[in-house]
């Protein structure tokens, strides 16, 4: 026997946008969400009229643009001030680094901390917003519902359901890349830690991949940045390609690198993930006409391979793999290399 679930009376949803609405992001963002007649977008960049907006208004999310003109994202412990009146309320830093991005994120207290990487795709930020308004119906929901628990008991458990799924969807967003829909560095350096305890434990080999995009930086000034978007979008997909188990993951590491985690993989299972993924992006036959290696796009790929054991660190493995990657490139690029080591 179904149930009708009682929700709130159906108003525009606030989002406060930390940006300029005319220009850069802040424009992208308000393109982004053209034609959503069930949101209201107020955008400020003056913390003296966000302080106001944030007394005056419940927002569902906050995206903050830090290369907005007027805002001071060195001065983040004025804006935390703010953001704390709310703690609950989502804040989405938009920043042009991965590594800003974790700095930002490691500083505020805010119950929810999320990030979006520049560039992005209109798709993931639509896709992003509506996963946090719909936590925000669900929560204002399950606030009314909670209120007339004797009454609505069933109720109550089906929105508890369907928040924890949502919660679900949240967190997966938050794990991904925007731009490649790939994991993001955020989500490799949890489960590279992860994965180095299971391996110290199970006392199995871990094997570690960096991939470098070869002359990217190149390609993007004869192509322009949006076919380099493009090029890193095709690469992220052939390269996911060569894993061989559910158990591997591949993330973006930074701008024109992956990361690849191979657990219990030996150093030759390493290799043959490495190969594959090799020949897969030699065969997309990407125009490169300005690349000292080939006429189209290719990759360097260093590797690592370790027996963890408690006397190690992670950081050793990730050192080797960089060292490995440096090898390769100084070899010419488009080639792989490969270092096994024991935990003394």
């Amino acid at each position: 026997m179904g149930c009708t679930l009682m929700r709130p009376e159906m108003k525009k949803t606030a989002i406060l946008i930390v940006s300029d609405s005319e220009h850069g992001v802040g424009l992208e963002i308000s393109v982004a969400l053209t034609g959503r007649t069930d949101i209201e977008l107020m955008y400020a960049t003056d913390r003296a009229e966000i302080a106001r907006l944030y007394v005056a208004h419940e927002f569902a999310v906050v995206l903050f643009d830090t290369t907005a003109r007027g805002v001071d994202a060195g001065g983040i412990d004025e804006w935390i001030r703010i953001f704390q009146t709310q703690p609950a309320t989502p804040i989405i830093f938009m920043t042009t680094s991965q590594e800003e991005a974790l700095r930002l994120c490691r500083q505020t207290t805010s119950e929810f901390i999320d990030y979006i990487v520049l560039p992005f795709s209109p798709k993931f930020l639509q896709d992003k917003l509506q996963v946090y308004l719909q936590l925000h119906q669900l929560e204002k929901t399950v606030t009314l519902l909670a209120d007339e628990l004797d009454a609505r008991k069933l109720e109550l458990e089906v929105v508890y359901q369907e928040l924890a799924e949502t919660y679900e969807k949240q967190e997966t967003f938050s794990a991904l890349d925007g731009l490649t829909g790939l994991f993001n560095r955020h989500y490799f350096d949890e489960n590279m830690q992860k994965e180095w305890r299971q391996a110290t434990r199970n006392k199995k080999p871990l094997s570690l991949l960096f991939i470098d995009v070869d002359y990217l930086r190149e390609f993007n000034r004869s192509y322009g940045r949006g076919e380099g978007d493009n090029c890193l979008c095709a690469l992220a997909g052939v390269i996911h390609l060569g894993l061989l188990r559910p158990v591997d993951i591949v993330a973006r590491y930074g701008g024109d690198q992956f990361a690849v985690i191979l657990p219990d993989t030996d150093s030759h299972g390493a290799m043959l993930v490495a190969e594959r993924m090799l020949e897969n992006v030699r065969a997309l036959l990407i125009d490169h006409s300005t690349s000292p290696v080939a006429g189209h796009v290719t990759i360097s790929v260093g590797g690592a391979t370790v027996l963890p054991s408690a006397k190690g660190k992670k950081f050793h493995l990730i050192g080797e793999a960089e060292k490995a990657l440096a090898e390769a490139k100084a070899a010419g690029r488009n080639c792989i290399r490969h270092n096994s080591y024991k935990v003394p």
